[in-house]
């Protein structure tokens, strides 16, 4: 079953190697955007996408879809 959905930061991303990291600590500016091809978040593998916004916000994706 594919999907994406929204979360709030404070989920974090653990990267193949283990490494764990806060979308907080990923030190984009407003209006910049990262994504991450393989990346777990709370034990399941997907795609994150993360875009800061105005006041330390942030858009946040994660999905499955597209994963091969």
């Amino acid at each position: 079953m594919n999907f994406v959905m929204r979360l709030p930061k404070h989920h974090l991303l653990t990267h193949p190697g283990g490494q764990r990291q806060a979308v907080d600590d990923l030190g984009l500016a407003p209006g910049q955007v990262r994504r991450f091809t393989h990346c777990q978040v709370d034990g399941v593998w997907g795609q994150v996408w993360v875009k800061a916004l105005a006041d330390n916000e942030f858009l946040f994706l994660f999905g499955n879809v597209g994963l091969a």
